[in-house]
């Protein structure tokens, strides 16, 4: 069953068309790689998925309805170089702002929710650092920092834009193991993806995409050297997997 469904869908900037004409369908409970070369469009689907960017035209519905009813299903993990690192702000309250659209305006945060929050930086390895400003975190811990905050929100849909760039093994490990036991649970899984040697490692269903291309289904269908090549327009003699 496809949970979101994404029909001819068009974005650009400005006059600068990104995506052109993109259907896709990630599969419910599915763990989902976004492949395509630099520039495809990859965190342009995703933001239109999350209703961050308005499209030219298209219809995106998540569980058969319209997105902007559905956003308190899905949680995200931003890319790494889109947040603001020098914010002066704890480990521990980046985690706790997953819990802020449970509470209603001028609420207190509860001990419960202070305990959600405790809970899933446990589950990252991340406890002991939970005092720590993020500005003083390695790349794969602040990585896991912004999944803990997805963890919190108990979301159906987890939409991570590389969350495995610039990440030791040690952090990789962490987050893909979690990955997969979110996936026992349930949820619904779509990472942008870079590294085309993990891919079949990770991941169970895949979605191609370069620009006006779009190839989506299980990794054993889509997931082959003809459609690998197909998009990221190269050759025979470069193919790389």
């Amino acid at each position: 069953m496809s949970v979101i469904h994404v029909e001819d869908l068009s974005v650009s900037y400005g006059d600068k068309p990104v995506l052109w004409d993109i259907d896709v369908d990630v599969m419910d409970n599915s763990v989902t790689a976004i492949i395509g070369p630099n520039g495809a469009g990859k965190s342009t689907l995703l933001k239109s998925i999350l209703g961050f960017i308005k499209p030219l035209s298209g219809c995106i519905t998540l569980f058969d309805l319209p997105v902007s009813k559905q956003l308190s299903k899905i949680a995200y993990v931003p890319q790494h170089n889109s947040v603001n690192w020098q914010f002066p702000i704890t480990v521990f309250e980046v985690v706790l702002m997953g819990r802020y659209q449970n509470l209603g305006p001028f609420k207190k945060v509860s001990k419960e929710e202070k305990e959600k929050a405790l809970d899933a930086l446990r589950q990252m390895n991340l406890l002991d650092l939970k005092d720590r400003h993020i500005m003083q975190l390695s790349g794969g811990q602040k990585q896991r920092v912004f999944i803990a905050r997805c963890l919190v929100q108990d979301a159906d849909i987890l939409i991570m834009d590389e969350p495995l760039a610039g990440v030791d093994k040690v952090s990789e490990k962490i987050i893909m193991d979690k990955v997969k036991q979110l996936q026992k649970e349930g949820k619904t899984i779509i990472c942008v993806h870079h590294d085309l040697n993990t891919v079949e490692k990770y991941f169970d269903h895949v979605i191609l995409i370069n620009r006006y291309i779009a190839i989506h289904g299980t990794l054993n269908e889509v997931f082959t050297k003809e459609n690998i090549n197909k998009v990221f327009e190269i050759n025979e003699d470069s193919f790389i997997v």
